[in-house]
């Protein structure tokens, strides 16, 4: 039987966590990249439109988007 000391579980779970955290880390700006894009077509498609409330919407959404993510 082999045991498994406190600090080195500690570490794997630590190491554990850190990736957890990467990935969703990963996914999160993979989402707010597409979102962004999204709302950057939508606004030029408004401006070829002449749709200026739909351009405030996009670009308010936008600044809402970036705020969430930090920027």
């Amino acid at each position: 039987m082999s045991f498994i000391n406190a600090a080195d579980l500690d570490k794997n779970v630590l190491d554990y966590y850190n990736a957890a955290m990467e990935a969703k880390d990963m996914r999160e700006k993979s989402y707010y990249k597409k979102n962004r894009a999204a709302y950057i077509d939508s606004l030029l498609m408004c401006v070829r439109l002449g749709d200026w409330h739909g351009v405030s919407d996009a670009a308010n959404d936008l600044r809402v988007l970036e705020a969430k993510e930090g920027k």
